[in-house]
Formats: structure tokens, sequence, C-alpha cells
């Protein structure tokens, strides 16, 4: 379904939202990849601040019940798996100071917060995960609203726009 005018597809509400599986993780597990940490960033969005990035091992044997987006939990779910996870993993955070952001643009700044919160781990994952594989899925799955950064290379290349050479190198920036 589109809206009128704007040729997007708006996002169908009423689909269950996800839960983690952890599939990948067992995939990888099974074919003797090990350890392998999950990374996730805050801060893109607002105005003021750093962009703070953490890196996490979980212990697939020990891993936290109720673990989830953070955004669904409740603040204080969110406290409770917060000290759960640390007294259990393997944890770093790094973060981007707002000189860095200005200087090198935010999603460099936020790649580069990244690439040393799992540089700063104890134990060097054989594999990386970041949640940006699940929102491109989504991209691909629903295409883009008009809520969407057109600027942005994914989103241009899913409107057939033409896009630039600086998302492309993500893959590039990241490897361990």
């Amino acid at each position: 379904m589109s809206r009128k005018g704007t040729g997007a597809t708006r996002l169908p509400l009423d689909e269950e939202i996800p839960r983690p599986t952890f599939r990948r993780e067992r995939t990888a597990l099974k074919r003797g990849v090990w350890p392998v940490a999950g990374c996730d960033e805050a801060g893109r969005g607002p105005l003021a601040g750093p962009v703070v990035a953490a890196a996490v091992i979980l212990n697939p044997d020990d891993v936290p019940r109720g673990l989830d987006d953070s955004k669904r939990l409740t603040p204080e779910r969110r406290e409770v798996l917060y000290e759960r996870i640390c007294a259990r993993a393997q944890v770093a955070v790094a973060l981007a100071p707002p000189w860095r952001i200005d200087r090198d643009n935010i999603l460099r700044a936020s790649l580069w917060a990244l690439r040393r919160a799992v540089a700063a781990l104890p134990v060097r994952p054989c594999l990386v995960f970041v949640d940006g594989p699940e929102h491109f899925a989504a991209l691909d799955r629903l295409g883009p609203t008009v809520h969407h950064r057109r600027s942005f290379s994914p989103v241009a290349g899913a409107l057939g726009e033409q896009t630039s050479d600086a998302e492309e190198a993500v893959a590039a920036i990241l490897p361990l």
C-alpha cells in the first residue's frame, strides 16, 4: 500500500515484532566459529553528545532470560538485564565524542566507536554482528518509507537512485 502522492510504502503496523532468536549465533557455533560478539550503538539521532558503542560476547550456555532489543524493554527490565549481562558476559564500551562526529561525519564516527568497542573486548571475536544487517533486511523486504533518509546509499539504491561510495565501504571498515 502506498501513501497518496508519495509512492512510499507504509510500514505494516499489524506485523508482529520479531524477537531475537540467536539463530545466526547458533549457526556460527555449529561451524566452530567462536567467540561471537554482538555490537550496537546509540546516539546517532540526537543533536548533542557522543555516539556510544558496545560490544558483547555472551556465554551461549548462560544467556540472560528475557534479553531483547532495549527499545522494547522497560527501564527497570533494562537495568536488571544490564546487571546480568555485565556479570555473565564480556563487555566493552567505546564512544565517539562530538568533535569526532563533526570531523568525520556520524557514519564514520559510529563505525569508529564500534571498531574500538570490539577491539577493547578481552577476547578477540571471530565473528561480529552489528544490528544494521536487520535494518537492511527490513528495507529490502518492506522498501523505503517517507521517513527514510534518501541520501543514504542503501535507501537511494532501494529507490533506484544513484548511490555514493561512502556506505558501500562500510564492510571494509569493520573487518577483524
